[in-house]
C-alpha cells in the first residue's frame, strides 16, 4: 500500500485512508534478530510520522518525512522489547547515508553509509563485547580494497585485498576464454 503526503490529503479522504490501512493489517515476514512480523498495524501519528506496530501493538518500525513531503527521509526499526535495532536516512525505500545497528542491550553492532541503496564508504562491524569485528570500505555496493578482520580480543587476524580479488578473477577469465 502507497503512503500518502498527510498534509496534502483532504479531511476525508484521510479518514477513508486511516480507516482503510488500519482494518487491512498487511501480513509481513521480516526475518530478523528482532523477531517475525506477523500482523503489521499501521498508525498515523502525525503528517510525518508513522509507526509500523507488532501484532501486540508495540512498535516494529517508524518512518519519518519531512512537512509537505510524500517521500520516507528516516527510518527507525525495533526489537521486539521496545529497544532500538537499526536506523538510519533514507530516499524513499532507498537507504541514503550513515545507517546504525544495535543489538538488544542497545550496544552498535555496526555502522555503515549507502548512497540511494547502495553501500558507500566505510562499514565496520563489532563483536557484543565492542571489539571490531572487521572494517572496510564499500563503493557502489560491492567490497573494495583491504577489509581487516579480527578476533574477539582484537587481534588482527587476516587481510582480504577485494580489489586485489576482483582484479584476479578478471584476469583468469580472460585467461580460460
Amino acid at each position: 500500500m502507497k503512503l500518502v503526503k498527510l498534509s496534502l490529503v483532504g479531511p476525508l479522504v484521510l479518514g477513508f485512508l486511516l480507516v482503510g490501512m488500519l482494518s487491512a493489517c498487511k501480513t509481513e515476514h521480516k526475518e530478523s534478530k528482532a523477531t517475525t512480523i506477523e500482523k503489521t498495524n499501521y498508525e498515523i501519528w502525525s503528517d510525518t510520522i508513522v509507526k509500523v506496530k507488532y501484532s501486540d501493538g508495540s512498535i516494529a518500525k517508524v518512518w519519518g518525512y519531512r512537512p509537505n513531503d510524500s517521500i520516507m527521509h528516516y527510518e527507525w526499526q525495533y526489537y521486539h522489547n521496545g529497544r532500538l535495532w537499526i536506523e538510519g536516512p533514507a530516499y524513499g525505500k532507498l537507504r541514503h547515508g550513515k545507517w546504525r545497528a544495535y543489538d538488544e542491550k542497545g550496544d552498535l553492532l555496526s555502522m555503515g553509509s549507502y548512497k540511494m541503496g547502495k553501500g558507500e564508504g566505510i562499514k565496520t562491524v563489532w563483536y557484543p563485547s565492542g571489539q571490531k569485528m572487521y572494517e572496510g570500505k564499500i563503493h557502489d555496493g560491492e567490497r573494495v580494497g583491504v577489509w581487516e578482520f579480527f578476533d574477539k580480543e582484537g587481534n588482527k587476524v587476516k587481510e582480504i585485498n577485494y580489489s586485489q580479488l576482483r582484479a584476479n578473477k578478471l584476469l583468469n577469465k580472460r585467461i580460460a576464454n
